[in-house]
């Protein structure tokens, strides 16, 4: 291969890695995996990305077999041990590592560490302070009291185990209370919690998916509303796991996708939650499916039966003694597809909570 050749490929592959991050943010695993297929050289982002897809994707069995494939591939490829750094801070995130269950990666990445530096100790020298993060060292050692910058206590507070004084630190400077990486935050701690969570961290999230940037909606969403328990057994507080999928079906500004809705469907399984689960069927069962969606789907047949497919969504649906359903049936628009009316009946039951 002439340079010129090389030349071409290194852009070829710095734009199926733009193009596999994008398909990634937009909810589509299996197309951000196909992008990275036929890659020759490391790119730290693409590894990235396959971890995101690991983590988001839990629980589509044939899409973490592909992820879990291209992940040991790609990083057999990187021969660069300072390549590995930006891995590592992204795994070593407090919020992600506690919300994903990844910590096989990080052995794995630590082994190919030690493949390619023998002598090295077993310590990365506190990459979630390196890199681009230089305004984390202006808390390190410093009281909150000693910080003016606002944005400087949300970095704070998202990295230390207590993260409390950072946000009355925050609050005191006149932080922003709607600010999508405050709302975010709040909501990633609130997942943490055993009890439930109160209305006030229930609406700050809410909020979160009004304002915040429509991809880390997306993402966020799907990393609190699992489809099984995480890797290590923990359960999801069920009540915030509620109320998140109900956000995920409302979120219409999400323009849902198939993955979406296999997502739904199989988080509605998990919670056991029977009209997000029927209205889910009657979705699926009026779009072009692929594989994941046609497993998930048939797993819906053989727990409700089938279901019809006419001009009448609604009626297709149908209400089953739900008091709640029987409630808001008749606000239910009647002409609506059954993707309108899972956003409307998800709507009426987040406005429920008081």
């Amino acid at each position: 291969m002439n340079d010129e050749e090389k030349k071409l490929r290194i852009q070829q592959e710095q734009a199926q890695a733009t193009f596999a991050r994008k398909a990634l943010n937009e909810g589509k695993g299996a197309e951000a995996l196909s992008f990275l297929q036929e890659t020759t050289a490391f790119w730290p982002q693409n590894l990235i990305t396959i971890m995101s897809v690991l983590g988001f994707h839990y629980g589509n069995l044939t899409l973490r077999k592909k992820a879990s494939f291209l992940f040991r591939k790609h990083l057999k490829l990187c021969t660069n041990v300072k390549s590995l750094e930006a891995s590592v801070r992204w795994l070593n995130n407090p919020i992600r590592s506690r919300t994903i269950g990844l910590g096989g990666l990080g052995l794995a990445i630590d082994c190919h560490r030690k493949s390619l530096e023998p002598s090295w100790n077993g310590i990365w020298d506190n990459p979630a302070l390196a890199g681009g993060q230089e305004a984390l060292a202006t808390f390190v050692g410093k009281h909150p009291d000693e910080v003016t910058d606002p944005e400087v206590c949300l970095i704070a507070a998202s990295q230390v185990g207590n993260w409390s004084p950072w946000v009355k630190r925050y609050r005191a400077l006149n932080g922003n209370p709607n600010n999508p990486k405050f709302l975010k935050l709040w909501a990633s701690k609130t997942v943490l919690k055993i009890e439930n969570p109160s209305i006030c961290e229930m609406r700050r999230l809410r909020k979160f998916t009004e304002l915040g940037d429509i991809h880390e909606v997306r993402s966020f969403l799907r990393n609190i509303t699992r489809t099984q328990r995480s890797a290590e057994g923990r359960m999801t507080n069920r009540v915030f796991a509620q109320y998140a999928l109900y956000l995920y079906c409302e979120c219409e500004r999400l323009e849902h996708v198939i993955d979406d809705w296999v997502h739904i469907a199989e988080s509605a399984l998990y919670l056991n939650h029977y009209m997000v689960e029927r209205i889910a069927q009657r979705v699926l069962a009026n779009l072009e499916r692929n594989s994941s969606a046609d497993v998930v789907f048939d797993r819906l047949v053989r727990k409700h039966g089938k279901i019809e497919v006419t001009q009448f969504a609604l009626r297709d649906i149908g209400p089953r003694g739900n008091p709640i359903w029987q409630n808001i049936y008749r606000l239910i628009p009647v002409n609506s597809d059954a993707r309108r009316i899972l956003a409307v009946y998800s709507r009426l039951e987040l406005d429920s909570y008081r």
